[in-house]
């Protein structure tokens, strides 16, 4: 919680922003839209996933740079990442150190704070070409100054997260969540779904898949190949009163099992492995439905 309050301090000196307020216990007197509570940096640090604290720290990586292009020196980084010593021409104006990983990263710890800058490198929001002695260069790319300015306009509030319950290990499905339920994209809206086995954390995986569930804006149930574990955690969401969007990979060569009564009244989308792009189609339409309910719930 610490790293996640100095954060929240250091992007608000670099944006010359009015400083927070942070209330340990009781009353407080500073004004609402600028108090930080210990309940809220814990709630944060334990519910945030990994692609929130990413957006949170490209923000706070655009807020380091003394101008667009400069790139932010961070340490502690060069152990890590790989890159090339820079030449004498590229040392010049570089500055001796690097600045701590606390003030970019949001996270709670320093392994918490690597990871958080990997995922950022995967997606391409950040570059680091080169390594000094005692820190990393970190670039920031066009795909990174985009994202950083729709975060910082509220657009990020249009980010609506899906988490989708179904097998894993199932070659079909695998495939059908790669080629259709990870490539989601609706005109208008920007959304994330994703699957418990594409998170990274350190909970018990039972009590971190109920969490998912309850903070997500709407469910994805992929009922292919019956399974207790699915039909569980779908209960789950329907007790929280979630969207649910229903999938089930149609049987091939023979006659499909009834549904569990509490199941069969369901508004179940079946799709075919050789008709994805149409399931496409219908899916997008059934999230966009979910969505609209999620926004409407939220009001």
């Amino acid at each position: 919680m610490l790293c996640l309050a100095r954060s929240i301090i250091e992007r608000a000196t670099r944006e010359k922003s009015s400083r927070p307020f942070f209330c340990l216990e009781g009353e407080h007197s500073g004004p609402m839209d600028r108090v930080i509570t210990l309940e809220r940096l814990f709630k944060e640090s334990r519910e945030l996933g990994l692609a929130e604290k990413a957006d949170q720290t490209i923000v706070n990586l655009v807020a380091l740079e003394s101008q667009i292009g400069d790139g932010v020196p961070l340490e502690y980084l060069q152990k890590v990442f790989p890159g090339r010593y820079p030449s004498d021409r590229d040392l010049r104006g570089q500055q001796s150190r690097g600045r701590p990983l606390w003030q970019a990263a949001y996270a709670c710890d320093d392994g918490e704070a690597l990871v958080v800058m990997h995922y950022l490198r995967e997606k391409g929001w950040i570059s680091t070409p080169y390594v000094f002695e005692t820190y990393t260069l970190v670039y920031i790319t066009p795909e990174g100054y985009i994202a950083a300015s729709r975060l910082r306009t509220g657009s990020h509030s249009q980010i609506l997260s899906g988490f989708v319950i179904c097998r894993f290990n199932v070659e079909d499905v695998e495939k059908t969540f790669n080629d259709v339920y990870s490539t989601i994209s609706l005109e208008g809206r920007s959304i994330r779904l994703e699957r418990i086995k594409d998170k990274q954390f350190i909970d018990r995986i039972d009590d971190r898949i109920l969490l998912e569930i309850k903070k997500a804006d709407f469910l994805l149930v992929d009922l292919t190949e019956d399974n207790f574990n699915v039909g569980f955690e779908a209960g789950y969401g329907l007790a929280l009163g979630k969207p649910i969007v229903w999938t089930m990979r149609q049987p091939v060569g023979r006659k499909r099992k009834g549904f569990p009564f509490d199941i069969q009244s369901q508004n179940i989308l079946l799709y075919s492995m050789l008709k994805l792009d149409q399931f496409r189609v219908d899916l997008e339409a059934r999230i966009r439905s979910a969505i609209d309910q999620a926004i409407r719930e939220q009001r």
